[in-house]
């Protein structure tokens, strides 16, 4: 990887390196914001605040692992491929080094789930986030959508727990609302944004590859 900048070696940035630094001032500065106090907004909030230390904690592991996703790595070298059709969960537990809790895979606005009390336990019914296998992080990551709400309706109907092939030319809007501003998303430089339906279609149609296969829980 090209380093971003240097005055010699021992002062260079590499990518991940940037990534890990923009992750953690996007999070304090979640911490300190106030919220206004309208209704689902502290909700919204907690979520987005919940996807950016899932994205700190795929930067980190990017950094242990020569810039790969766990989905792009066998079990053998620490990653997950072999078992990336089994959900998301498995894409999460990989995680345990970097997020010291498992609660931050449930938004507080899903209260048709609930959170895992520790990683022995942590399966697909205590997520609330979908996760991109196809995402990768030399390929557009401001863009990639790399995590979000599961509650996806792709041409008008709900899409279903398992895989889902995300196409650029599918109509896709969020279902049943679990934020009264529409749903939140992860991307694979490490910020999280609050998406309305208005927003959504154009965000999928501006992927970098045509189809990305998301494990919805």
């Amino acid at each position: 990887m090209k380093e971003l900048s240097a005055q010699g070696a021992s002062k260079a940035f590499t990518l991940i390196e940037v990534l890990v630094v923009l992750a953690v001032v996007m999070m304090l500065g979640a911490l300190v914001t106030p919220v206004i106090d309208r209704p689902g907004r502290a909700v919204t909030a907690r979520c987005l605040g919940n996807l950016r230390q899932i994205e700190i904690g795929y930067v980190m592991f990017l950094s242990d692992h020569h810039e790969k996703f766990p989905w792009q790595l066998s079990s053998d070298q620490g990653g997950t491929y072999e078992v990336s059709a089994n959900g998301p969960a498995a894409q999460f537990q990989v995680l345990a080094t970097y997020t010291s809790k498992p609660e931050v895979f449930h938004c507080p606005g899903d209260t048709a789930r609930h959170p895992a009390a520790s990683y022995d336990v942590l399966n697909n019914t205590n997520i609330s986030y979908f996760v991109n296998i196809d995402a990768v992080i030399t390929n557009a990551p401001s863009i990639t959508i790399l995590l979000g709400d599961r509650n996806l309706r792709a041409n008008g109907r709900p899409v279903n727990t398992g895989l889902f092939n995300l196409a650029t030319n599918l109509n896709v809007s969020w279902a049943a609302p679990v934020h009264p501003q529409g749903g939140s998303l992860g991307f694979a430089d490490g910020h999280a944004e609050s998406v309305p339906n208005a927003k959504l279609k154009a965000i999928v149609q501006r992927q970098p590859t045509a189809t990305s296969r998301l494990l919805i829980p």
